[in-house]
């Protein structure tokens, strides 16, 4: 969807954005590049402005098949993710052998929606309406995890902007049985009161999460706020201090 519109090629997507990240690093060194393949051409080309980062700016991937994961482990410094890190240790674990590193050397970062609320209730409806539709997209980890088979066309890499197209992944996504719907939101979301949200942040650290990418999605996006600034984020900072 970001992509098709203006005219952009997206064939090979993976060897592609391998590409791109060498050549990045290449150019954020200083080199002057002379390169061709069938993706790019470059003649004495040379980034003027170096970035204040040494050697280069941190590159994080978002990886979620078992094929990029293992990209993170080789070519990456930070992984986005949207499952918790025990269930693909192993992918990481396989890149990581290829580059030498450790996995101490690799943020792991969770994407997660956020939200906070005395009636448990009311936090899981804000959240449950954003996982389904995400949880379809990502429709191999639908079958590999719930059994359950999605359309090929609902697939994150075939999403369309149109109103009828959406409405049709809504439609979907709300035939997805409640109880696989409150698993998935449990297990990679945060939320419900703030005794709740803490013990989850927790259950994350435990299973190898060191960055979260938080959306607050409510119900009350500023109470939420404010509960982060004034309660979570400080009982982390003084109970994780060398964390």
């Amino acid at each position: 969807m970001n992509l098709d519109h203006f005219g952009f090629r997206w064939d090979k997507p993976v060897t592609r954005m391998v590409r791109v990240i060498n050549l990045l690093r290449r150019f954020w060194l200083g080199e002057t590049i002379n390169y061709n393949d069938e993706f790019f051409s470059f003649k004495d080309a040379k980034l003027q402005i170096q970035p204040t980062q040494k050697p280069y700016p941190p590159i994080y991937l978002g990886a979620n098949s078992p094929r990029t994961r293992k990209l993170v482990g080789e070519i990456a410094d930070g992984w986005i993710a949207t499952e918790t890190l025990k269930l693909v240790r192993e992918d990481l674990k396989e890149g990581l052998k290829k580059s030498g590193k450790s996995l101490d050397e690799i943020d792991r970062v969770l994407f997660t929606y956020t939200a906070i609320d005395e009636d448990f209730e009311k936090a899981f409806m804000v959240v449950e309406k954003w996982v389904k539709p995400l949880a379809v997209s990502f429709g191999d980890k639908l079958k590999q995890l719930y059994g359950l088979s999605v359309p090929e066309e609902f697939s994150i890499h075939k999403i369309l902007t149109t109103q009828e197209y959406l409405q049709k992944l809504l439609d979907f996504s709300g035939r997805i049985p409640k109880d696989i719907v409150k698993q998935i939101t449990l297990e990679f979301n945060i939320l419900g009161d703030v005794e709740a949200c803490i013990k989850q942040i927790e259950e994350f650290i435990k299973a190898g999460i060191t960055h979260f990418a938080v959306i607050n999605v409510g119900p009350d996006t500023n109470y939420v706020f404010k509960v982060y600034g004034k309660e979570i984020i400080p009982y982390f900072k003084e109970n994780f201090k060398d964390g």
